[in-house]
Protein backbone atom coordinates (compact mmCIF):
# COMPACT_ATOMS: atom_id res chain seq x y z
CA UNK A 1 0.00 0.00 0.00
CA UNK A 2 1.11 3.55 -1.08
CA UNK A 3 1.56 5.39 2.48
CA UNK A 4 4.10 7.45 4.08
CA UNK A 5 4.42 8.77 7.54
CA UNK A 6 5.65 10.83 10.62
CA UNK A 7 9.06 9.61 11.21
CA UNK A 8 8.33 7.19 14.22
CA UNK A 9 10.93 4.78 15.55
CA UNK A 10 9.31 1.95 17.67
CA UNK A 11 10.76 -0.60 20.17
CA UNK A 12 9.53 -3.98 20.13
CA UNK A 13 9.12 -3.52 23.86
CA UNK A 14 6.88 -0.30 23.32
CA UNK A 15 4.41 -1.41 21.11
CA UNK A 16 4.00 -4.84 18.75
CA UNK A 17 6.07 -5.28 15.82
CA UNK A 18 3.60 -4.39 13.39
CA UNK A 19 3.89 -0.90 14.20
CA UNK A 20 7.78 -0.92 14.33
CA UNK A 21 8.53 0.55 10.80
CA UNK A 22 8.76 3.89 11.11
CA UNK A 23 11.66 5.84 10.18
CA UNK A 24 12.53 9.05 9.56
CA UNK A 25 14.82 9.31 6.17
CA UNK A 26 17.16 12.20 4.89
CA UNK A 27 16.35 15.98 6.15
CA UNK A 28 15.77 18.10 2.91
CA UNK A 29 18.41 20.13 1.82
CA UNK A 30 16.24 23.33 1.45
CA UNK A 31 14.76 22.64 4.98
CA UNK A 32 11.21 23.01 3.39
CA UNK A 33 11.87 26.32 2.18
CA UNK A 34 9.92 25.15 -1.01
CA UNK A 35 7.13 23.64 0.15
CA UNK A 36 6.07 26.17 3.01
CA UNK A 37 6.93 29.62 3.61
CA UNK A 38 7.10 28.79 7.65
CA UNK A 39 8.96 25.75 7.07
CA UNK A 40 12.04 26.17 9.39
CA UNK A 41 13.22 22.15 8.76
CA UNK A 42 12.01 19.64 6.79
CA UNK A 43 12.68 15.25 6.37
CA UNK A 44 11.31 13.03 4.41
CA UNK A 45 9.46 10.13 6.07
CA UNK A 46 8.49 7.01 5.29
CA UNK A 47 6.45 3.51 6.94
CA UNK A 48 4.99 0.33 6.00
CA UNK A 49 1.45 -0.74 6.45
CA UNK A 50 -1.50 1.14 7.34
CA UNK A 51 -0.97 2.78 10.56
CA UNK A 52 -4.56 2.63 11.76
CA UNK A 53 -5.28 -0.28 10.97
CA UNK A 54 -7.19 -2.22 14.18
CA UNK A 55 -8.59 1.10 15.63
CA UNK A 56 -5.26 1.15 18.13
CA UNK A 57 -5.29 3.42 21.10
CA UNK A 58 -2.11 4.24 21.62
CA UNK A 59 0.48 5.40 18.72
CA UNK A 60 4.15 6.04 19.11
CA UNK A 61 5.45 9.43 18.20
CA UNK A 62 8.81 10.48 18.05
CA UNK A 63 10.09 13.88 16.42
CA UNK A 64 13.54 15.10 15.56
CA UNK A 65 15.75 15.26 17.95
CA UNK A 66 12.70 13.96 20.50
CA UNK A 67 12.47 10.83 22.58
CA UNK A 68 9.91 8.09 21.35
CA UNK A 69 6.30 9.56 22.53
CA UNK A 70 3.14 7.61 23.43
CA UNK A 71 0.48 9.24 21.94
CA UNK A 72 -3.46 8.05 23.42
CA UNK A 73 -6.23 8.51 21.05
CA UNK A 74 -8.58 10.76 21.94
CA UNK A 75 -11.02 11.23 19.21
CA UNK A 76 -11.67 9.04 15.90
CA UNK A 77 -13.39 10.86 13.48
CA UNK A 78 -14.54 7.33 11.16
CA UNK A 79 -15.96 7.65 8.06
CA UNK A 80 -15.29 4.32 6.31
CA UNK A 81 -12.04 1.76 7.19
CA UNK A 82 -10.45 3.70 4.17
CA UNK A 83 -10.79 7.01 5.54
CA UNK A 84 -10.55 8.05 9.16
CA UNK A 85 -9.12 10.72 10.71
CA UNK A 86 -7.12 9.44 14.66
CA UNK A 87 -6.65 12.45 17.17
CA UNK A 88 -4.29 11.27 20.17
CA UNK A 89 -2.63 13.64 23.01
CA UNK A 90 0.68 12.89 24.55
CA UNK A 91 -0.02 12.76 28.53
CA UNK A 92 3.50 13.56 29.50
CA UNK A 93 4.04 16.78 27.57
CA UNK A 94 0.60 17.68 25.91
CA UNK A 95 1.49 16.71 21.92
CA UNK A 96 -1.69 16.45 20.30
CA UNK A 97 -1.30 14.40 17.18
CA UNK A 98 -3.86 14.72 13.97
CA UNK A 99 -3.61 11.69 11.16
CA UNK A 100 -5.86 11.43 8.75
CA UNK A 101 -5.42 8.29 6.45
CA UNK A 102 -7.48 8.46 3.13
CA UNK A 103 -7.71 5.88 0.39
CA UNK A 104 -3.67 4.62 1.35
CA UNK A 105 -2.58 8.32 1.84
CA UNK A 106 -2.13 9.84 5.16
CA UNK A 107 -1.40 14.19 6.02
CA UNK A 108 -1.17 15.08 9.59
CA UNK A 109 -0.88 18.11 12.34
CA UNK A 110 1.15 17.65 15.03
CA UNK A 111 0.97 20.38 18.30
CA UNK A 112 3.88 20.11 20.32
CA UNK A 113 4.58 22.21 23.00
CA UNK A 114 6.49 25.65 21.92
CA UNK A 115 6.46 23.73 17.85
CA UNK A 116 4.12 23.04 15.49
CA UNK A 117 4.99 20.41 12.73
CA UNK A 118 2.83 19.72 9.60
CA UNK A 119 2.68 15.99 7.72
CA UNK A 120 1.94 17.28 4.11
CA UNK A 121 2.39 14.58 0.34
CA UNK A 122 4.79 16.24 -2.01
CA UNK A 123 5.47 15.30 -5.17
CA UNK A 124 8.85 15.94 -5.26
CA UNK A 125 9.98 14.31 -1.86
CA UNK A 126 7.01 11.59 -1.17
CA UNK A 127 5.47 12.22 2.29
CA UNK A 128 7.17 15.36 4.30
CA UNK A 129 7.72 16.01 7.99
CA UNK A 130 7.86 20.02 8.79
CA UNK A 131 8.75 22.11 11.38
CA UNK A 132 6.93 25.37 11.42
CA UNK A 133 7.44 28.21 12.37
CA UNK A 134 4.08 29.93 12.68
CA UNK A 135 4.87 33.89 13.29
CA UNK A 136 6.16 33.02 9.27
CA UNK A 137 2.71 32.53 7.93
CA UNK A 138 1.08 35.55 6.08
CA UNK A 139 -2.13 36.44 8.01
CA UNK A 140 -5.77 36.30 6.25
CA UNK A 141 -5.87 38.35 3.30
CA UNK A 142 -9.20 39.76 4.60
CA UNK A 143 -12.52 38.50 5.10
CA UNK A 144 -14.48 39.92 2.36
CA UNK A 145 -18.37 41.43 2.58
CA UNK A 146 -20.87 41.12 0.55
CA UNK A 147 -22.40 43.73 -1.41
CA UNK A 148 -24.27 45.91 0.62
CA UNK A 149 -27.45 44.55 -2.07
CA UNK A 150 -27.03 40.79 -2.70
CA UNK A 151 -30.12 38.94 -2.86
CA UNK A 152 -30.03 34.91 -4.84
CA UNK A 153 -33.49 35.08 -6.17
CA UNK A 154 -36.93 36.07 -6.23
CA UNK A 155 -37.73 32.47 -4.77
CA UNK A 156 -35.11 33.23 -1.44
CA UNK A 157 -36.31 35.58 1.35
CA UNK A 158 -33.97 38.27 1.71
CA UNK A 159 -31.70 38.18 3.90
CA UNK A 160 -32.25 38.77 8.57
CA UNK A 161 -32.34 41.87 9.73
CA UNK A 162 -29.05 41.94 11.65
CA UNK A 163 -30.16 44.07 14.22
CA UNK A 164 -33.28 41.98 15.31
CA UNK A 165 -31.18 38.46 15.13
CA UNK A 166 -28.17 39.70 16.98
CA UNK A 167 -30.76 41.00 19.95
CA UNK A 168 -33.18 37.77 19.60
CA UNK A 169 -32.75 34.61 21.26
CA UNK A 170 -30.87 32.15 19.71
CA UNK A 171 -31.83 29.92 16.79
CA UNK A 172 -33.86 26.52 17.84
CA UNK A 173 -30.76 24.38 18.29
CA UNK A 174 -31.70 20.99 19.62
CA UNK A 175 -29.21 17.92 20.39
CA UNK A 176 -29.07 16.52 17.00
CA UNK A 177 -25.71 17.62 15.48
CA UNK A 178 -25.71 20.57 12.34
CA UNK A 179 -24.13 19.14 9.58
CA UNK A 180 -23.01 21.56 6.79
CA UNK A 181 -21.89 19.58 3.33
CA UNK A 182 -18.50 21.24 1.51
CA UNK A 183 -17.69 21.14 -1.66
CA UNK A 184 -13.34 21.14 -1.60
CA UNK A 185 -11.71 21.88 -5.25
CA UNK A 186 -8.27 22.09 -6.26
CA UNK A 187 -6.40 23.62 -9.15
CA UNK A 188 -4.20 21.11 -11.06
CA UNK A 189 -1.00 23.11 -9.62
CA UNK A 190 -2.15 21.92 -6.07
CA UNK A 191 -2.90 18.78 -7.00
CA UNK A 192 0.31 17.87 -8.83
CA UNK A 193 2.28 19.57 -5.82
CA UNK A 194 0.91 17.52 -3.18
CA UNK A 195 1.85 14.49 -5.87
CA UNK A 196 -1.60 13.30 -7.23
CA UNK A 197 -5.26 12.75 -6.63
CA UNK A 198 -5.32 10.49 -3.61
CA UNK A 199 -2.48 12.90 -1.91
CA UNK A 200 -4.52 15.93 -2.30
CA UNK A 201 -7.72 14.28 -1.40
CA UNK A 202 -5.85 13.00 2.43
CA UNK A 203 -4.74 16.50 2.83
CA UNK A 204 -7.61 18.50 2.42
CA UNK A 205 -10.07 15.58 4.06
CA UNK A 206 -7.39 16.45 6.73
CA UNK A 207 -7.96 20.34 6.94
CA UNK A 208 -11.64 19.68 6.80
CA UNK A 209 -11.44 17.44 10.17
CA UNK A 210 -9.21 20.25 12.03
CA UNK A 211 -12.05 22.19 11.25
CA UNK A 212 -14.23 19.80 13.03
CA UNK A 213 -12.36 18.72 15.43
CA UNK A 214 -12.03 22.99 16.16
CA UNK A 215 -15.90 22.61 16.76
CA UNK A 216 -15.18 19.59 19.34
CA UNK A 217 -12.94 21.21 21.15
CA UNK A 218 -14.90 24.53 21.34
CA UNK A 219 -17.99 22.12 22.22
CA UNK A 220 -20.21 22.86 19.45
CA UNK A 221 -22.42 20.51 18.02
CA UNK A 222 -21.88 21.01 14.13
CA UNK A 223 -20.31 18.32 11.63
CA UNK A 224 -18.36 19.40 8.22
CA UNK A 225 -18.48 16.83 5.39
CA UNK A 226 -16.52 16.77 2.42
CA UNK A 227 -19.53 16.04 0.05
CA UNK A 228 -17.16 15.64 -2.92
CA UNK A 229 -13.23 16.60 -4.05
CA UNK A 230 -12.66 18.00 -7.56
CA UNK A 231 -9.61 19.13 -9.30
CA UNK A 232 -10.85 22.03 -11.38
CA UNK A 233 -8.97 24.99 -13.44
CA UNK A 234 -9.11 28.08 -11.70
CA UNK A 235 -7.47 31.38 -11.24
CA UNK A 236 -4.39 31.29 -9.64
CA UNK A 237 -2.02 34.66 -8.50
CA UNK A 238 -0.64 36.01 -5.65
CA UNK A 239 -4.05 38.14 -5.19
CA UNK A 240 -6.92 36.78 -3.00
CA UNK A 241 -9.32 39.51 -2.95
CA UNK A 242 -10.53 42.26 -4.93
CA UNK A 243 -11.90 42.82 -8.38
CA UNK A 244 -8.70 40.86 -9.84
CA UNK A 245 -8.38 38.05 -6.68
CA UNK A 246 -8.83 34.62 -6.74
CA UNK A 247 -11.60 34.13 -4.85
CA UNK A 248 -14.28 36.60 -6.83
CA UNK A 249 -12.63 33.99 -9.95
CA UNK A 250 -13.94 30.92 -7.95
CA UNK A 251 -17.47 32.80 -7.07
CA UNK A 252 -17.40 33.57 -11.09
CA UNK A 253 -16.38 30.18 -11.75
CA UNK A 254 -19.41 28.61 -13.78
CA UNK A 255 -18.01 25.19 -13.42
CA UNK A 256 -17.85 25.31 -9.90
CA UNK A 257 -21.25 26.60 -9.19
CA UNK A 258 -22.48 23.62 -11.13
CA UNK A 259 -20.82 21.09 -8.95
CA UNK A 260 -21.61 22.76 -5.89
CA UNK A 261 -25.47 22.69 -7.06
CA UNK A 262 -24.81 18.84 -8.12
CA UNK A 263 -23.45 17.88 -5.05
CA UNK A 264 -25.71 20.47 -2.85
CA UNK A 265 -22.69 21.69 -0.94
CA UNK A 266 -23.54 24.45 1.46
CA UNK A 267 -19.93 25.71 1.37
CA UNK A 268 -17.43 25.91 -0.98
CA UNK A 269 -13.09 26.18 -0.72
CA UNK A 270 -11.11 26.84 -3.71
CA UNK A 271 -7.52 25.11 -3.26
CA UNK A 272 -4.78 26.86 -4.64
CA UNK A 273 -1.32 27.32 -5.04
CA UNK A 274 -1.25 31.40 -4.39
CA UNK A 275 1.43 33.65 -2.73
CA UNK A 276 -1.44 33.99 0.02
CA UNK A 277 -2.76 32.03 2.95
CA UNK A 278 -6.41 32.68 1.82
CA UNK A 279 -9.48 34.84 2.09
CA UNK A 280 -13.21 34.38 2.33
CA UNK A 281 -16.60 36.25 2.54
CA UNK A 282 -17.67 37.11 5.71
CA UNK A 283 -21.13 36.48 6.51
CA UNK A 284 -22.11 39.88 8.86
CA UNK A 285 -25.99 39.58 8.22
CA UNK A 286 -26.73 35.85 8.75
CA UNK A 287 -29.45 34.70 5.92
CA UNK A 288 -30.13 32.51 3.66
CA UNK A 289 -29.04 35.72 0.64
CA UNK A 290 -25.55 34.62 1.78
CA UNK A 291 -26.17 31.71 -0.26
CA UNK A 292 -23.83 32.85 -3.61
CA UNK A 293 -20.78 34.31 -1.02
CA UNK A 294 -19.91 30.89 0.85
CA UNK A 295 -16.92 30.54 -1.05
CA UNK A 296 -13.25 30.32 0.51
CA UNK A 297 -10.05 30.46 -1.98
CA UNK A 298 -6.71 29.14 0.40
CA UNK A 299 -3.22 28.10 -0.40
CA UNK A 300 -1.95 24.59 -0.39
CA UNK A 301 0.68 26.38 1.88
CA UNK A 302 -1.51 27.82 4.88
CA UNK A 303 -4.49 25.46 4.91
CA UNK A 304 -3.55 22.70 7.23
CA UNK A 305 -0.11 24.31 8.97
CA UNK A 306 -1.89 27.46 9.49
CA UNK A 307 -5.12 26.08 10.09
CA UNK A 308 -6.45 28.11 7.01
CA UNK A 309 -9.16 25.99 5.80
CA UNK A 310 -11.11 26.36 9.48
CA UNK A 311 -10.11 30.07 9.37
CA UNK A 312 -11.98 31.08 6.11
CA UNK A 313 -14.72 28.30 6.98
CA UNK A 314 -15.11 30.44 10.26
CA UNK A 315 -15.42 34.06 8.07
CA UNK A 316 -18.11 32.27 6.30
CA UNK A 317 -20.23 31.27 9.46
CA UNK A 318 -20.14 35.02 10.42
CA UNK A 319 -16.80 34.95 12.70
CA UNK A 320 -14.21 37.45 12.58
CA UNK A 321 -10.60 37.72 13.55
CA UNK A 322 -9.18 39.44 17.18
CA UNK A 323 -10.59 42.50 17.41
CA UNK A 324 -7.52 44.67 16.96
CA UNK A 325 -8.35 43.30 13.33
CA UNK A 326 -11.75 42.76 13.14
CA UNK A 327 -14.51 44.79 12.11
CA UNK A 328 -16.19 46.98 14.77
CA UNK A 329 -18.84 45.36 16.98
CA UNK A 330 -21.84 46.51 15.65
CA UNK A 331 -21.20 45.66 12.26
CA UNK A 332 -20.13 42.22 13.09
CA UNK A 333 -22.72 39.23 12.81
CA UNK A 334 -22.95 39.48 16.71
CA UNK A 335 -21.16 41.58 18.89
CA UNK A 336 -19.41 38.93 20.56
CA UNK A 337 -18.00 37.30 17.09
CA UNK A 338 -14.21 37.79 17.46
CA UNK A 339 -11.03 35.21 18.05
CA UNK A 340 -8.95 35.21 20.90
CA UNK A 341 -5.55 35.28 22.13
CA UNK A 342 -3.27 34.82 25.44
CA UNK A 343 0.07 36.14 25.20
CA UNK A 344 2.55 33.56 25.03
CA UNK A 345 0.32 30.67 25.50
CA UNK A 346 -2.17 30.54 22.20
CA UNK A 347 -4.38 31.99 19.66
CA UNK A 348 -7.64 30.90 18.73
CA UNK A 349 -8.37 29.70 14.71
CA UNK A 350 -10.02 33.41 14.27
CA UNK A 351 -7.22 35.38 15.85
CA UNK A 352 -4.34 37.09 14.32
CA UNK A 353 -0.56 37.19 16.09
CA UNK A 354 0.32 40.35 15.78
CA UNK A 355 -1.46 41.55 19.25
CA UNK A 356 0.66 38.81 21.63
CA UNK A 357 3.60 38.86 22.92
CA UNK A 358 5.81 36.15 23.68
CA UNK A 359 4.15 34.05 20.71
CA UNK A 360 0.86 32.51 20.42
CA UNK A 361 0.46 29.13 18.17
CA UNK A 362 -2.79 28.96 16.90
CA UNK A 363 -4.92 26.28 18.26
CA UNK A 364 -7.84 24.02 17.28
CA UNK A 365 -10.27 26.04 19.45
CA UNK A 366 -12.94 28.77 18.51
CA UNK A 367 -12.73 31.51 20.69
CA UNK A 368 -15.77 30.57 23.51
CA UNK A 369 -15.24 32.22 27.39
CA UNK A 370 -16.75 28.55 28.80
CA UNK A 371 -14.12 25.89 27.35
CA UNK A 372 -10.33 26.75 28.74
CA UNK A 373 -7.29 25.77 26.95
CA UNK A 374 -3.35 25.75 28.58
CA UNK A 375 -5.23 26.49 31.67
CA UNK A 376 -6.54 30.03 30.11
CA UNK A 377 -10.25 30.59 29.13
CA UNK A 378 -10.62 30.63 25.26
CA UNK A 379 -13.08 33.42 24.77
CA UNK A 380 -14.58 37.16 27.00
CA UNK A 381 -17.96 36.73 27.96
CA UNK A 382 -19.96 39.18 25.63
CA UNK A 383 -17.17 39.75 24.04
CA UNK A 384 -15.07 37.03 22.38
CA UNK A 385 -17.50 34.20 21.43
CA UNK A 386 -16.78 32.50 18.23
CA UNK A 387 -18.26 29.21 19.07
CA UNK A 388 -22.19 30.83 20.00
CA UNK A 389 -21.77 32.38 16.38
CA UNK A 390 -21.65 28.97 15.14
CA UNK A 391 -24.22 27.50 17.17
CA UNK A 392 -26.65 30.43 15.64
CA UNK A 393 -25.09 30.63 12.09
CA UNK A 394 -24.69 27.03 11.20
CA UNK A 395 -28.54 26.19 11.02
CA UNK A 396 -28.94 29.27 8.39
CA UNK A 397 -25.59 27.68 6.50
CA UNK A 398 -26.67 23.96 6.89
CA UNK A 399 -29.78 25.13 4.43
CA UNK A 400 -28.11 26.97 1.78
CA UNK A 401 -27.67 24.32 -0.82
CA UNK A 402 -30.41 21.83 0.52
CA UNK A 403 -32.99 22.48 3.49
CA UNK A 404 -32.15 19.99 5.66
CA UNK A 405 -34.17 20.50 8.95
CA UNK A 406 -34.86 16.33 8.55
CA UNK A 407 -32.12 13.78 8.56
CA UNK A 408 -31.92 12.49 5.49
CA UNK A 409 -34.72 9.22 4.75
CA UNK A 410 -33.45 6.22 6.84
CA UNK A 411 -32.07 3.22 4.62
CA UNK A 412 -34.52 0.60 3.50
CA UNK A 413 -34.07 -2.92 4.47
CA UNK A 414 -36.18 -5.18 1.89
CA UNK A 415 -37.62 -7.73 3.22
CA UNK A 416 -38.12 -5.88 6.83
CA UNK A 417 -37.37 -9.08 8.54
CA UNK A 418 -35.52 -11.64 7.02
CA UNK A 419 -37.04 -15.31 7.46
CA UNK A 420 -35.03 -18.25 6.92
CA UNK A 421 -37.31 -21.19 6.82
CA UNK A 422 -35.26 -24.52 6.49
CA UNK A 423 -35.04 -28.19 8.17
CA UNK A 424 -32.50 -29.02 10.78
CA UNK A 425 -29.14 -29.64 9.68
CA UNK A 426 -29.63 -27.54 6.32
CA UNK A 427 -27.32 -24.91 5.51
CA UNK A 428 -27.79 -22.39 2.87
CA UNK A 429 -27.57 -18.77 1.90
CA UNK A 430 -31.10 -16.05 1.16
CA UNK A 431 -30.45 -12.44 0.17
CA UNK A 432 -31.45 -9.47 1.13
CA UNK A 433 -31.58 -5.57 -0.46
CA UNK A 434 -30.11 -2.62 1.19
CA UNK A 435 -31.71 0.73 -0.43
CA UNK A 436 -30.63 4.44 -0.65
CA UNK A 437 -33.86 6.52 -0.38
CA UNK A 438 -32.35 9.60 -0.60
CA UNK A 439 -30.68 12.25 -2.65
CA UNK A 440 -27.45 11.61 -1.10
CA UNK A 441 -24.79 8.65 -0.83
CA UNK A 442 -23.63 7.36 2.25
CA UNK A 443 -21.75 4.93 4.11
CA UNK A 444 -22.83 1.70 5.85
CA UNK A 445 -21.41 -0.86 8.07
CA UNK A 446 -22.42 -3.46 10.31
CA UNK A 447 -22.15 -3.56 13.90
CA UNK A 448 -19.70 -6.99 14.83
CA UNK A 449 -18.06 -6.93 17.93
CA UNK A 450 -14.61 -7.63 17.47
CA UNK A 451 -15.29 -10.91 15.68
CA UNK A 452 -14.59 -9.88 12.23
CA UNK A 453 -13.83 -6.76 9.42
CA UNK A 454 -16.86 -4.90 10.82
CA UNK A 455 -14.62 -4.51 14.57
CA UNK A 456 -15.40 -1.02 15.39
CA UNK A 457 -17.34 -0.20 18.90
CA UNK A 458 -20.45 1.48 19.41
CA UNK A 459 -18.67 4.87 19.15
CA UNK A 460 -16.32 4.54 16.66
CA UNK A 461 -19.35 2.92 13.67
CA UNK A 462 -19.92 6.01 12.36
CA UNK A 463 -18.99 9.48 11.97
CA UNK A 464 -17.91 9.68 15.37
CA UNK A 465 -16.84 13.63 17.03
CA UNK A 466 -17.13 12.10 20.74
CA UNK A 467 -14.18 11.91 23.22
CA UNK A 468 -13.25 8.22 23.02
CA UNK A 469 -11.48 6.87 26.61
CA UNK A 470 -7.69 6.23 25.43
CA UNK A 471 -8.32 3.15 27.27
CA UNK A 472 -11.38 1.65 24.50
CA UNK A 473 -11.37 -1.04 22.48
CA UNK A 474 -13.68 -2.69 20.31
CA UNK A 475 -16.44 -4.28 21.71
CA UNK A 476 -16.68 -7.52 22.56
CA UNK A 477 -20.04 -9.69 21.37
CA UNK A 478 -21.42 -10.07 24.54
CA UNK A 479 -20.55 -6.14 25.14
CA UNK A 480 -22.36 -5.07 22.35
CA UNK A 481 -25.48 -7.19 22.93
CA UNK A 482 -25.18 -5.45 26.53
CA UNK A 483 -24.66 -1.81 24.88
CA UNK A 484 -26.81 -1.56 21.81
CA UNK A 485 -29.03 -4.59 21.46
CA UNK A 486 -27.49 -5.78 18.84
CA UNK A 487 -25.90 -9.36 18.04
CA UNK A 488 -22.25 -9.25 16.31
CA UNK A 489 -22.64 -11.31 13.18
CA UNK A 490 -19.70 -13.78 14.77
CA UNK A 491 -21.56 -14.29 17.55
CA UNK A 492 -24.86 -15.87 15.68
CA UNK A 493 -23.73 -19.82 15.84
CA UNK A 494 -26.06 -20.46 13.09
CA UNK A 495 -25.29 -17.46 10.77
CA UNK A 496 -22.14 -18.26 8.88
CA UNK A 497 -21.51 -14.91 6.94
CA UNK A 498 -22.61 -11.75 6.17
CA UNK A 499 -21.63 -9.93 2.83
CA UNK A 500 -20.75 -7.13 2.55
CA UNK A 501 -19.81 -6.05 5.90
CA UNK A 502 -19.57 -2.25 4.85
CA UNK A 503 -19.80 -0.63 1.98
CA UNK A 504 -21.14 2.86 0.47
CA UNK A 505 -24.25 3.54 -1.74
CA UNK A 506 -24.92 6.73 -3.98
CA UNK A 507 -28.13 8.38 -4.03
CA UNK A 508 -31.20 6.13 -5.04
CA UNK A 509 -28.75 2.99 -5.05
CA UNK A 510 -29.27 -0.61 -3.85
CA UNK A 511 -26.86 -2.92 -1.96
CA UNK A 512 -28.24 -6.97 -2.43
CA UNK A 513 -26.56 -8.26 1.02
CA UNK A 514 -25.96 -11.80 1.01
CA UNK A 515 -26.66 -13.94 4.67
CA UNK A 516 -25.50 -17.96 4.80
CA UNK A 517 -26.52 -19.89 7.13
CA UNK A 518 -26.03 -23.33 9.17
CA UNK A 519 -28.99 -25.20 11.20
CA UNK A 520 -26.71 -27.88 11.77
CA UNK A 521 -27.44 -29.04 15.63
CA UNK A 522 -30.55 -27.51 15.45
CA UNK A 523 -33.68 -29.21 16.67
CA UNK A 524 -36.80 -29.67 14.29
CA UNK A 525 -39.24 -27.53 14.52
CA UNK A 526 -37.13 -24.57 17.06
CA UNK A 527 -36.78 -21.00 16.08
CA UNK A 528 -33.99 -18.83 16.72
CA UNK A 529 -34.01 -14.90 16.42
CA UNK A 530 -31.07 -12.42 16.25
CA UNK A 531 -30.41 -8.80 15.16
CA UNK A 532 -27.88 -7.37 12.94
CA UNK A 533 -27.60 -3.58 13.07
CA UNK A 534 -26.20 -1.33 10.58
CA UNK A 535 -24.68 2.00 11.27
CA UNK A 536 -24.32 4.61 8.26
CA UNK A 537 -21.86 8.04 8.04
CA UNK A 538 -25.04 10.36 9.04
CA UNK A 539 -24.67 11.35 12.58
CA UNK A 540 -28.48 12.07 13.18
CA UNK A 541 -29.63 8.44 11.80
CA UNK A 542 -30.68 6.25 14.77
CA UNK A 543 -28.48 2.04 14.72
CA UNK A 544 -30.75 0.29 12.15
CA UNK A 545 -32.07 -3.06 13.22
CA UNK A 546 -32.53 -5.91 11.44
CA UNK A 547 -34.53 -8.57 12.83
CA UNK A 548 -33.79 -12.06 11.79
CA UNK A 549 -35.94 -15.43 11.88
CA UNK A 550 -34.23 -18.87 11.52
CA UNK A 551 -37.25 -22.00 11.76
CA UNK A 552 -36.13 -25.36 11.42
CA UNK A 553 -40.00 -26.33 10.51
CA UNK A 554 -40.26 -28.48 7.26
CA UNK A 555 -38.61 -26.31 4.71
CA UNK A 556 -40.78 -24.26 1.72
CA UNK A 557 -40.21 -26.07 -1.75
CA UNK A 558 -39.84 -23.04 -3.03
CA UNK A 559 -37.23 -22.09 -0.26
CA UNK A 560 -35.69 -25.43 -1.22
CA UNK A 561 -35.60 -24.67 -4.80
CA UNK A 562 -33.93 -21.20 -4.74
CA UNK A 563 -31.81 -21.25 -1.77
CA UNK A 564 -30.38 -24.68 -0.52
CA UNK A 565 -26.94 -25.24 -1.99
Amino acid sequence: MRLFLIVLVLTASLVPAARSAWEIEEQLLDRGAGLSVAAIDAWRLKFEGDVLDGDPAVLPLRLPGRAVKLAEREQLLYRSANDQTWVGLVAEDGTRLVLTVRQGWMAGKIFAPGQSWEIRPTADFGTVLMLLDDARFPECSGAEAPDSDFRRSQSRPQPANRKALVGAAPLVYGPDTVRIDTLVAYTPAARAHLGGTGQAEAFLQLGVDLTNLSFINSDVDVVFRAVHFAELASQESSVCTGTSGDLLAARNNANLRNLRTQYQADLVAMITMGSYCGCAYVQRAPGPGFHDFAYQATSVSCAVGNLTLAHEYGHNLGMEHDPANGTAPENASFPYAFGHFVSGRFRTVMSYSNQCSGGCPRQTHFSNPDVSFSGQATGIAGQRNNAEVARRVSPIVRDFELPDDEPMPEPLIEPARVDILTGPGETGYLQFSLINAGNGSFSFQFENGNGGPANHSPEQAAISFSSIPADATSSSPSELRQQTGCDAVSEIPWLVSLNPLSGSLAASGSQLLSLAFDATGLAAGSVHEATLCLRINDPRIALIEIPVLLDTSAPDPLFTDDFRE
